[in-house]
């Protein structure tokens, strides 16, 4: 599975989009992880324990993600974006959110160059919304 944050790839050229896709993942962080990082914001630096979580999130929100377009047919998911939240319950609980968003396409290695960079209308590629919205008008 090929995952870019681009909207193409390089060498590639995407034949079919499939639909939006994402995953989330929420990591709870203890209180031991908070004291420290606490710690390391008082003197200065980085805090390796709350890296870690982040990076645990962010692997599991992009698992899921692969996981759903594999499902629907995707080798590749372009356009990836990942966003995170910190949520703190009463006063002791700490929850990081991490969500990963992208659109799941099918992709074929380019054999040749475009013709042109600019004809567009040319290689436009079959777009899969009619099934999303329906009562849209389609103009190709």
């Amino acid at each position: 599975m090929i995952v870019a944050t681009t909207p193409s790839l390089e060498g590639y050229e995407i034949v079919e989009y499939i639909d939006i896709v994402s995953g989330h993942s929420i990591i709870g962080c203890n209180a031991a992880k908070d004291f420290l990082a606490g710690f390391t914001g008082f003197m200065g630096g980085r805090s390796t324990s709350y890296e870690k979580v982040v990076r645990k999130a962010e692997d599991a929100a992009k698992a899921e993600i692969i996981a759903e377009a594999r499902d629907r047919g995707a080798n590749a998911i372009v356009g990836l974006h990942l966003d995170f939240e910190v949520l703190m319950l009463k006063e002791k609980d700490t929850f990081l959110c991490m969500a990963a968003s992208g659109t799941a396409v099918k992709v074929e290695k380019r054999t040749s160059t475009p013709k042109s960079t600019t004809d567009h209308a040319a290689s436009t590629p079959k777009q899969n919304w009619d099934r999303l919205a329906p009562e849209l008008e389609t103009t190709r």
